[in-house]
């Protein structure tokens, strides 16, 4: 079952995957939003990417339990001049058209703004 970061107003929350199911959930509210393709992408990043862990995949919830935006941390290590660099990727970013304009995609920036 998935975590709860933060609870929103209007029975909105803001979680974070922690089981194959939720990452599926995810994956085919991708399939919705953008494509198939972007939907089997979600899936083969927190199935096979080496550096990505499940919490790195957030969603927010409405009060249904329905997935209606979702975000993702794609996590890299750049090499600079000899220095290994963590970096952070935002992936895959997206709000089911009937949820826009509210602040939710702010609210999944801002909780990756405080991660570490």
């Amino acid at each position: 079952m998935s975590k709860t970061i933060r609870e929103l107003d209007n029975g909105f929350a803001i979680k974070t995957a922690d089981s194959d199911a939720d990452v599926e959930r995810v994956a085919k509210f991708d399939s919705v939003v953008f494509d198939d393709k972007v939907g089997d992408l979600c899936r083969q990043l927190f199935t096979n990417h080496p550096n990505t862990k499940i919490s790195d995949l957030i969603f927010i919830e409405n009060e249904k339990g329905d997935v209606i935006s979702s975000l993702c941390l794609i996590p890299w290590e750049w090499d600079y001049g000899g220095v290994t660099l963590k970096v952070g990727e935002m992936g895959i970013v997206g709000t089911a058209e009937e949820y826009r304009q509210r602040g939710f995609i702010r609210s999944q920036v801002e909780y990756f703004g405080s991660y570490g």
